[in-house]
């Protein structure tokens, strides 16, 4: 298990700019929706964590700097959210291995940055 919260040392010092979570921690229900009140994170990994279930929270919109957002592996539900295409940064997006349901928005085809898309 793995939960690291990188930022001591460097100029974003007391300020969470990633955020990783993977190996079984333990971890169960759902995503807690404060991650949304990150406003500098720019890396998310919630990866091989099968207790965490449910939608991915809608205070995600608010992540406007995240590049990164690895959420594969669990036990995630609902649909992929239209929302998701308004984080103009996003680069890289894995949401393979969960229980996704419905189309994937169109909305995702329009980010800019986006080179990977795995779902």
């Amino acid at each position: 298990p793995f939960i690291g919260c990188p930022g001591e040392g460097s100029s974003n010092q007391g300020r969470v700019t990633a955020l990783t979570v993977s190996g079984g921690t333990g971890l169960s229900g759902t995503i807690p929706s404060e991650i949304g009140d990150l406003p500098l994170l720019d890396n998310l990994m919630f990866f091989d964590e099968r207790n965490l279930t449910g939608p991915i929270p809608q205070t995600f919109s608010k992540l406007t700097n995240l590049r990164v957002l690895t959420l594969n592996s669990n036990s995630l539900s609902g649909s992929i959210p239209s929302f998701l295409g308004q984080l103009k940064k996003l680069a890289q997006v894995d949401l393979s291995d969960n229980r996704f349901s419905g189309p994937i928005p169109t909305s995702l085809g329009s980010l800019p940055k986006l080179s990977v898309f795995n779902v």
